[in-house]
């Protein structure tokens, strides 16, 4: 399964609560759109084989500011009274997830944190009515993420309404990281502010944007992937703890035999040494002749000594060009090798 079928069915039950209001600023992304494709993306998909798992991150909750602007809505709690109100609804909502709840500045330094706030004017009149803007940022990442949540009937304007909502756009600023293995069935581990959490592969991790480390282990091996996620990211990890073997089929190629050439240097080298010593001879046998030496004598000393150079100067040139030959061929066997 993709990545993007198993966190598309991921975020599908919870879509469905969320009105097509949003929008992250900065990016000019509309989240209403991406949302959609989600949508569209897994609408064939019935069942998640993967499990969803989360790392550790914090809501960081504000007063309400803009709640006492909304008109017709007998408003007894006030900003704070609200927000109060809210994070009751989200802990009774997640009571055993990775979410922590807290006021805002209550969150621990360590652990990623989304703020939740408003300001006092966030509340805007439309055609269809009322909409009351909330916002959500990353702490630790740039950009800002809010959604308008219509108020059409101020009845049924509650603290759960708001806390379900701002729930589903959070989930969408967590990164899905599909996580599988060879075999499946490993133990993975991840750190958060609250300890090290683990899971079983498949499984999908929703993570906070920035530097995420996964440790899977399988049968006494380990792999450990070291990587960064973006917000709303999707990515995949897979760690293949299976046995490397070398395939029959390839054949490595033999190396071409050198003592041919070994042999011709060898020989070359000594006939040049051979041939060195007869000029030598030739060469004092022809300083030799005296004044009283005949033509002949002198041709027949001067063809010797002319003969053992020739000799001795082709010995070395062949000695020269079989050893050149002879590296060259080394070289190329062990590169081959």
């Amino acid at each position: 399964m993709s990545v993007l079928a198993a966190s598309n069915l991921g975020r599908i039950r919870t879509i469905g609560r969320l009105l097509l209001f949003g929008r992250r600023k900065g990016s000019g992304r509309i989240a209403a759109a991406s949302l959609a494709l989600s949508l569209a993306g897994g609408a064939s998909a019935t069942q998640i084989a993967e499990p969803l798992r989360m790392q550790s991150t914090c809501l960081s909750v504000s007063p309400f500011r803009a709640i006492p602007a909304l008109t017709r809505l007998n408003d007894t709690l006030g900003p704070e009274g609200w927000r109060d109100q809210v994070i009751l609804a989200l802990r009774r909502s997640r009571t055993d997830s990775a979410w922590f709840f807290r006021k805002a500045g209550d969150c621990p330094d360590s652990m990623a944190t989304i703020d939740v706030f408003q300001m006092a004017g966030d509340v805007e009149a439309t055609a269809q009515g009322q909409v009351m803007r909330v916002r959500l940022e990353w702490r630790h990442a740039p950009g800002q993420t809010e959604f308008f949540l219509p108020v059409r009937n101020p009845e049924a304007f509650s603290a759960e309404l708001v806390s379900q909502q701002i729930l589903v756009v959070a989930e969408q600023m967590l990164a899905m990281v599909e996580v599988t293995s060879s075999p499946t069935g490993a133990s993975v581990r991840w750190d958060g502010a609250a300890g090290s959490r683990t899971g079983i592969s498949p499984m999908v991790l929703l993570a906070p944007p920035g530097a995420l480390s996964l440790e899977l282990s399988h049968l006494g091996k380990s792999r450990r992937v070291d990587t960064l996620v973006s917000v709303g990211g999707y990515y995949a990890v897979h760690a293949d703890f299976r046995l490397s073997r070398i395939d029959p089929v390839v054949e490595l190629e033999a190396p071409k035999p050198t003592w041919p050439l070994w042999a011709l240097t060898l020989t070359s080298l000594l006939g040049g040494v051979w041939a060195a010593r007869e000029q030598v001879v030739a060469q004092r046998a022809y300083d030799r002749l005296g004044a009283d030496a005949g033509a002949g004598e002198f041709d027949s000393r001067w063809d010797n000594l002319r003969t053992a150079n020739t000799l001795r100067n082709g010995f070395f040139s062949a000695t020269v060009v079989f050893g050149l030959g002879t590296a060259w061929m080394e070289w190329s066997n062990a590169r081959k090798n």
